[in-house]
């Protein structure tokens, strides 16, 4: 392969990372110097361990230059000279295919590294109930894929709580000798390096999101739209602030016929939190200088209620927002039917994204544009919720029963490199996709001009696709013929201003796991019953400073408490 992109990326963060070492830089530990000394006596046990083990790989492999404690520096081509076996768990779904052994770019990596994977898979919907049912066997594979198991994507409890149960090992030791390519990756950004550690200090292993530059979190994959075609024809400006908006959702309903000029989320706000942030808060739970708030117990809260309210009692919000649920994404019936005008919705079907995708086909001047969510005052701050995941992804484990976890280690660590990264989410080069001059990765015909399978299920038969390493969420949109379009689309939703939401990887202990849960679904449901109930006029916002009292009755104290404590100890490790 030509030198590309990603590589000079990486020798930068090794020189970053250099000088890291040089200045002698420690992970932060926030529960005192006895614990983080027990992980550093771990840690040394394992190593020496493992100098043992790094000898044998490279007499395995060939070709692997070490450290003067046996730690990687590259890996070994082939990671071994024999062909082995290891087990995967994870989700998977292709109509075209029955696993993911049959995906060329799977094919070819088993080739590059002479390591056959048994995948054991699940649908996505399933992964949840299917998680529990593996945990519970006793009989692991050698290595999960946590995500969307959980609502953090991470083992219940952490990766500590793992090591405790029996199910994980320690990935810390593995990761400073056996995985060069994602600790270079890790400790080369704050977010990833923060994100990718405990609260003890422990280094877990996260698939990590990435564009064709390398780890960069996802743009802003959802955001709102606007009929841009209906402004034209009224010869209106794209409206800014919610005064701008109410004249222009009264347009839509009394010029353009909408009996749903906004559509919103069925429990009120829509997914990003739009209109609501205007009061500069947000759905749930979120900061102000470090400080944990909870938005739905703010007093501006009462503010964005009136305000939906008054528009639901004027028509301009979709009077069956309960049942229609357009937190992402509106009906299509309301949409191409001119029913409305404004709505959430993915990049995808942004711009002139459901023209190309034949939904709309007798209106060629149909357009949604994208648009930021609206502010109080002309020129404040748009703020969001975020909706796309950061650098950090999903937790990645190696198990109790995995035999040959430096292996485990090494194969996981391939696919942090660009040769891995391009045979998971673009395939085999010359085949599936080129490399340009310039370094951009480009789809063949056999992707795009396919005379079988669109673009997207074109790609099906040569990438995997789903995380275990650099997940590149801009693969998808090079399927797409508008791609810069979409590129700009998601630009708009991501330049809002997003400081007041919480960090990600808020570790949970099983304690306070559990506790959360008992107190915070009656709290939820409060919430929700409540705003309905209030937009739609069957209440009145009288009544909003007893209901606040009895989200506190209820334990809203004690959440927000256990909520700053992870915000509190997510600071410590930085």
């Amino acid at each position: 392969m030509k030198a590309k992109k990603l590589v000079a990326i990486l020798l930068c963060l090794v020189m970053a990372v250099s000088l890291f070492a040089a200045c002698g830089k420690k992970d932060s530990d926030n529960k005192g110097g006895n614990d983080n000394q027990q992980s550093e006596n771990n840690n040394t046990d394992n190593k020496d361990d493992s100098n043992k083990n790094d000898n044998n790989t490279e007499e395995e492999g060939g070709n692997t230059e070490g450290t003067g404690d046996g730690a990687l520096t590259e890996l070994p081509s082939p990671l071994t000279a024999e062909k082995q076996n290891l087990s995967v768990w994870t989700f998977y779904s292709n109509d075209f295919l029955d696993g993911p052994g049959d995906v060329k770019g799977v094919q070819a990596m088993e080739e590059a590294t002479n390591v056959h994977i048994d995948w054991q898979t699940v649908l996505s919907a399933e992964a949840q109930e299917k998680m529990g049912l593996l945990l519970a066997s006793g009989n692991f594979p050698d290595i999960i894929y946590f995500a969307l198991a959980t609502p953090t994507r991470q083992y219940t409890g952490g990766m500590e709580k793992g090591i405790e149960d029996g199910v994980l090992v320690d990935s810390t030791p593995l990761i400073e000798n056996y995985m060069p390519n994602y600790k270079r990756l890790m400790e080369a950004q704050d977010e990833s390096r923060v994100e990718s550690m405990t609260d003890t200090g422990l280094k877990t292993i996260w698939s990590y999101s990435a564009n064709d530059q390398g780890p960069h979190g996802e743009n802003e994959w959802c955001g709102m739209v606007i009929r841009k075609d209906w402004l034209d024809d009224l010869n209106m400006p794209m409206p800014e602030t919610l005064d701008e908006w109410h004249d222009t959702l009264v347009a839509f309903k009394e010029q353009k016929g909408a009996d749903a000029p906004l559509m919103i989320g069925n429990t009120g706000p829509v997914a990003n939190g739009a209109f609501l942030t205007a009061f500069g808060i947000l759905p749930t739970y979120y900061q102000v200088n470090g400080e944990v708030k909870y938005g739905p117990a703010q007093p501006e809260y009462k503010e964005y209620i009136e305000l939906m309210a008054q528009w639901y009692k004027e028509g301009l919000v979709d009077p069956n927002f309960m049942t229609n649920n357009a937190s992402i994404g509106a009906p299509n019936e309301y949409i191409v039917n001119g029913r409305t005008g404004a709505f959430s919705t993915f990049y995808s079907m942004a711009n002139e994204g459901m023209i190309n995708m034949g939904l709309v086909t007798d209106n060629p001047n149909f357009y949604l544009q994208a648009i930021k969510n609206p502010v109080k005052n002309k020129g404040d701050m748009a703020y969001t919720s975020k909706v796309a995941d950061g650098i950090v992804n999903s937790m990645i484990g190696i198990t109790t029963s995995c035999k040959n976890p430096e292996l485990a280690a090494m194969w996981l660590d391939f696919n942090y490199t660009e040769e891995g990264m391009l045979m998971n989410m673009y395939g085999v080069e010359g085949e599936s996709f080129t490399i340009a001059e310039d370094g951009s990765y480009q789809f063949t015909d056999e992707i795009l001009k396919n005379p079988d399978y669109s673009p997207t299920d074109a790609l099906k038969f040569w990438a995997r696709g789903n995380g275990l390493g650099l997940y590149n969420w801009e693969t998808a949109m090079r399927t797409y013929s508008n791609y810069d379009d979409i590129i700009e689309i998601e630009r708009t939703w991501t330049e809002q201003d997003m400081s007041l939401c919480l960090p990600r990887n808020l570790f949970m202990t099983d304690e306070e796991a559990n506790e959360y849960s008992s107190l915070y679904t009656s709290i939820q449901t409060m919430v929700q019953e409540n705003t309905c109930n209030w937009i739609q006029g069957a209440a009145s916002t009288d009544n909003f400073d007893s209901y606040v009292d009895s989200l506190y009755q209820f334990g809203l104290e004690r959440c927000i408490e256990i909520q700053q404590g992870l915000l509190d100890r997510y600071n410590a490790r930085k």
